[in-house]
């Protein structure tokens, strides 16, 4: 028992002695990450509800990417809303990222791998059919919320996929008022 002590201790210092040392800045950082995502996930929680709350509701793990979207143009010409520092910003993509909503986060959700649901519609013998039969009626994706202005705005987009001509997604801009987020304008939405 004693060896088996020694050498679980050893091992221990060994890998210990491997790590670098974390800074301030990495806990703060850290920190950070936790509070965003928090605040996220209530942010989604508020605007999401309805949906959310039917016990079919199927999320893609994968947050929608904002790079390949057309519709962030429309927001970023929005010379009205946005200033030339807060444009440079969402460009640049400095706003955190998720890489994965979980089911942790989610909890009443049923999550479906991002790269399972690209496998289902990438082969030509699955799509739909094989979805509706082994998965659900429907999949939804949720992009990160980009707060703004001290979080007091919001831009978020969601959609649904249904079907080959079933779906609909938009793209929202929220502001708070009374403690409630409230959508203030959308920018591309679109219906199938």
């Amino acid at each position: 028992m004693f060896n088996l002590f020694i050498s679980l201790f050893l091992f221990v210092s060994l890998i210990s002695c491997g790590q670098t040392n974390t800074t301030a800045e990495d806990i703060v950082h850290k920190q950070d990450s936790i509070v965003y995502i928090q605040k996220s996930i209530r942010f989604i929680k508020e605007v999401m509800w309805k949906e959310m709350s039917d016990t079919q509701f199927i999320l893609s793990s994968k947050p929608f990417d904002f790079t390949y979207f057309e519709c962030t143009e429309e927001f970023l010409l929005d010379t009205n809303f946005l200033s030339k520092d807060e444009r440079k910003q969402f460009k640049d993509k400095q706003y955190p990222h998720i890489f994965q909503w979980t089911k942790e986060l989610f909890t009443n959700a049923k999550l479906i791998n991002g790269d399972t649901i690209n496998a289902i519609f990438v082969n030509r013998l699955k799509r739909w059919e094989y979805f509706y039969t082994h998965i659900g009626n429907a999949f939804h994706t949720f992009s990160v919320p980009v707060f703004l202005r001290n979080d007091t705005y919001c831009l978020f987009y969601s959609d649904i996929s249904c079907g080959n001509l079933c779906g609909e997604g938009k793209l929202i801009l929220y502001k708070k008022e009374h403690n409630s987020w409230v959508a203030i304008k959308t920018y591309c939405n679109w219906i199938s």
